[in-house]
């Protein structure tokens, strides 16, 4: 057994060792944790909360959910099976009627004033970040009386 004065002698016979082996253990490569393909596939980006189908009167305002949970691509809503906006821009003029709002992982799709030609079927979608593959909620129907 090695008592605490053999061991301070054992620093003070052999300094230059202890300080070389410490400078090795402190060289060597950090440790490469490996990730399984099941780890990766749990942080995908996917659709957590999609809208729902949707009765509204004329006129009324509505509010269509979309949640997206380890969002990496571009959220973007879609109408009639065509690109309606997305997050990033709106390629139409009607900005003060819709909109998409919402707090962290939600992309809530907001129509004012609703009329008649905003009937439809609306889904929401991530895209591809080159790595996640494009997700797409279930299609909700608004529709209007």
């Amino acid at each position: 057994m090695i008592s605490r004065m053999s061991t301070a002698a054992v620093l003070v016979v052999f300094p230059a060792l202890f300080v070389f082996c410490i400078d090795a253990y402190l060289a060597q490569p950090p440790l490469r944790t490996m990730v399984s393909r099941s780890d990766v596939g749990s942080h995908q980006q996917q659709i957590d909360i999609s809208p729902e189908d949707t009765i509204v009167e004329e006129g009324d305002d509505v509010l269509l959910k979309c949640h997206i949970g380890n969002k990496k691509g571009k959220a973007v809503w879609g109408k009639d099976y065509a690109e309606l906006m997305s997050v990033e821009r709106l390629p139409f003029t009607d900005r003060e009627r819709i909109s998409v709002e919402g707090i962290g992982d939600e992309y809530n799709l907001v129509i004012r004033g609703v009329t008649k030609n905003d009937e439809g079927v609306y889904n929401c979608y991530v895209t591809s970040d080159g790595i996640d593959s494009q997700q797409r909620s279930n299609d909700a129907m608004l529709t209007v009386v």
